[in-house]
């Protein structure tokens, strides 16, 4: 399902509310979350197979127990709220994740979609070409490198077909950081066919950028 129609969905189904110009969890829906997550832990609830392995391998920051227990409560607690089928209940259930847990944005140049680390992966299944940009807080080559793909972009040197997404460290799991290689910050990553292909550390270097982003997107 498209993300405005899942929002949508969500909204009608009384789970989130605007509430100036934010996407917020309803009380409604907290109350039900929490009476589902007491009749998980009294095991009165028996979860759907499919809705289990719909939400299984879902990447995240935390306790990989801990992660999926609160997933699957969401899940329950909006499959109890929707007709929704069950992938679109999963993916509900990943989108309210996001609205209670959003990424970091004050360091991502303009155009770059932020996200968590746990986000990377699905990030890439989606976008197979792509750069992905790790940025730190007091980080003064994080702020060079963020200028200079604000003007890369606006002078038109990354091509459309390159998805652009921005990791803040605070967001990144060590164990993300360990799978991407990521050890300081800035790294600028550049995928093609969803793998990382090369990478620049710890530099603003805008003429390599602008070579890597030709290599990727040539394929």
């Amino acid at each position: 399902m498209e993300p405005e129609r899942l929002l949508g969905a969500l909204r009608r189904s009384g789970i989130v509310e605007d509430d100036g110009g934010s996407i917020e969890l309803t009380e409604p829906f907290h109350e039900r979350r929490s009476a589902v997550r007491t009749e998980l832990a009294a095991g009165n609830d028996p979860i759907d197979e499919q809705l289990v392995a719909a939400c299984a391998g879902v990447e995240s920051d935390t306790d990989a127990e801990t992660a999926e227990r609160h997933l699957l409560a969401t899940a329950s607690a909006i499959g109890r709220m929707t007709d929704l089928s069950t992938d679109a209940t999963a993916a509900a259930a990943i989108a309210v994740r996001r609205v209670e847990r959003p990424p970091a944005t004050d360091g991502a140049p303009e155009g770059f979609t932020a996200l968590r680390g746990e986000e990377v992966g699905a990030f890439l299944a989606s976008n197979p070409t792509a750069v992905l940009y790790f940025w730190g807080y007091d980080c003064d080559p994080c702020d060079s490198v963020r200028t200079t793909f604000e003007t890369l972009r606006a002078n038109g040197a990354i091509p459309d077909d390159v998805a652009l997404a921005a990791v803040c460290s605070e967001d990144c799991h060590a164990a993300v950081g360990d799978r991407y290689q990521v050890a300081v910050v800035p790294t600028v990553i550049f995928c093609a066919d969803g793998r990382p292909d090369s990478r620049i550390v710890g530099i603003d270097n805008r003429a390599a950028f602008r070579s890597e982003l030709e290599i990727i997107a040539d394929g």
